[in-house]
């Protein structure tokens, strides 16, 4: 039996840049072909293992919605490797949004080159032509090469390197106007095209992508069984034309003749083989630079997703801006226009708002009644603050945004009922978290966060939290529905602490949101206000109660 020769590693592989980090090489401590792929659908169930952001933000609508733009979800069993491509995008995503980055150098090379193809069409063709080349590599298996390379149809792996070949002779390169990701992407493509590896491949392809002329040489048993060749050698290959194909050429048909009486093709099968063990090591060498083309499947999908995204945003009537990014030190947030991204597809007029804090007012206290707006605003401005962070663009129409060490959470958990302890405890557990977590540097988004007790109770915990949260001096947006929260800080203020409200209108005895934020606390009890419009008061139901059933009064 005939040794499998060790696969040579190519000494002149070509490393991709990161087009998400920069002064990295895409693996610079992996070697290429030891990688491992992520593979399967993208899973957003499991939330566990997740930042609380992740959940309480639903950023798995938004990561869906996002990787749309590339590769639709389909419901279609027979597109599975489709929907693991998918997946592969959707988890890129996740883990950069999952990252809560905190680099401002890093943030500043995504959003130079987002923003770069946000306005350059031609850019973004470039960048659709090799994602495009890279898709069908991927489809073909490029991903999994890390793993022993076996024996099969020379076809396979032709067709798989013509792909490379397309993405690599044909890339026009973005210019010298284009940002650093893309001028090192520029310069991986050329550096590819010099590499003798690779050059070596392209004239080998090219041999197997016409008509040759082989001269092979077979040794097997006298049966002629396709499981008995011994060995099987090209003493020549070369490009040939319809004149030349070979001495066979009227006698035996490789593609349909001579099969055995188990329907192999034994032939085929010998011209297989010894096309792999004349070009098997090429191949081999070959793998490094594949893979590494193949890494940068899921960092271009990314990209090319997000620009499609923020695109159908402004085509909904949603302006989107490149944020202006400043250290944590400075604490100073203010965006403009803001707008929730999940309401473009919802209907009617969506109203923009704006975010606003420095070091001397840091905590927002947000009142108001249920369904006026409270919880879509602060999620609205952490989300601006992940978006801005993570080096993409914000829902807005101006942005100047200060990054953060981590963005903590905390809103009414399905866990606080299932979770086999009190809504109130649990809600403690997590707040405990964030107190011995969160800096000055930090994000904090508070939704209803002292709900699961009494009012009263509520009302002191919240305030003495508040308190504690100006001591760690972090900005903090806290909603809630206790506008006697807001009543007691403005007869005691905290430091840096200030009341905001959702308003409302009153047409005909009904409370109208306006969905907008206005400065002070809320003006009325508009909980009693709720209960008189929707005619719930108690007299009005005792009468309901009494004609239903019969009773006299």
């Amino acid at each position: 039996m005939r040794r499998r020769r060790k696969q040579a590693r190519s000494r002149d592989v070509i490393v991709p840049p990161s087009l998400f980090f920069p002064g990295e090489a895409h693996t610079p401590d992996t070697e290429l072909d030891e990688l491992e792929y992520d593979e399967g659908e993208y899973d957003e169930s499991d939330t566990k293992k997740r930042p609380s952001y992740f959940r309480d933000l639903q950023l798995h609508i938004a990561i869906n919605r996002i990787v749309n733009e590339v590769i639709p979800k389909s419901r279609d069993w027979d597109g599975r490797e489709t929907q693991q491509q998918r997946g592969r995008i959707a988890r890129e995503l996740e883990h950069i949004l999952c990252a809560c980055n905190s680099d401002l150098e890093v943030a500043d090379y995504r959003l130079a080159t987002l923003d770069y193809l946000m306005h350059d069409t031609p850019a973004v063709k470039k960048v659709e032509n090799i994602f495009a080349q890279l898709t069908a590599m991927d489809l073909m298996g490029t991903h999994r090469l890390h793993e022993r390379m076996i024996e099969q149809d020379i076809s396979y792996y032709v067709e798989m390197f013509s792909h490379f070949m397309h993405f690599v002779d044909n890339h026009e390169p973005f210019g010298d106007d284009a940002p650093l990701a893309l001028k090192k992407l520029d310069e991986y493509i050329l550096n590819l095209r010099g590499a003798k590896t690779y050059q070596h491949m392209r004239e080998i392809t090219r041999k197997f992508t016409g008509i040759i002329t082989v001269d092979l040489r077979i040794l097997c048993h006298p049966h002629l069984t396709a499981k008995n060749i011994i060995a099987a050698a090209i003493n020549n290959l070369k490009p040939g034309d319809d004149e030349q194909r070979g001495e066979f050429h009227d006698k035996i048909d490789l593609t349909w003749g001579y099969e055995d009486r188990e329907g192999h093709n034994v032939f085929q099968k010998a011209l297989h083989r010894a096309m792999w063990l004349k070009y098997d090591r090429d191949f081999a060498n070959a793998k490094g630079q594949l893979l590494g083309a193949a890494s940068l499947f899921e960092e271009l999908g990314v990209y090319l997703a997000l620009t499609r995204y923020f695109h159908k945003l402004e085509d909904n009537g949603f302006p989107v801006c490149k944020p202006e990014l400043f250290p944590a030190e400075t604490q100073h947030t203010f965006v403009q226009g803001m707008k929730h991204p999940f309401l473009y597809s919802s209907g009617g007029e969506v109203v923009d708002n704006d975010v606003s804090y420095d070091k001397e007012r840091h905590i927002m206290v947000l009142t108001g009644p249920n369904n006026g707006g409270k919880s879509v605003y602060v999620k609205s401005a952490a989300l601006t603050q992940l978006l801005a962070q993570s080096g993409f663009y914000v829902p807005a129409t101006s942005a100047i945004v200060s990054m953060r060490d981590n963005i903590y959470t905390h809103f009414v958990s399905p866990d606080d009922i299932t979770g086999g302890e009190g809504r109130f405890k649990n809600e403690l557990r997590r707040l405990k978290t964030i107190f011995e977590t969160a800096t000055p540097q930090s994000l904090v988004i508070l939704d209803e966060p002292c709900g699961g007790t009494t009012a009263e109770a509520g009302e002191k915990h919240t305030r003495d939290f508040l308190e504690v949260f100006g001591q760690i001096g972090c900005p903090v947006y806290l909603a809630t529905h206790m506008t006697r929260v807001a009543e007691t800080l403005e007869q005691n203020p905290l430091s840096g602490v200030y009341n905001t409200h959702m308003s409302f209108s009153r047409d005909n005895g009904s409370l109208q949101p306006l969905f907008k934020l206005v400065r002070g606390p809320s003006p009325s009890d508009y909980g009693s206000f709720t209960v008189i419009a929707m005619g719930m008061e108690k007299d009005v139901l005792s009468d309901r109660v009494r004609r239903r059933l019969g009773v006299s009064s």
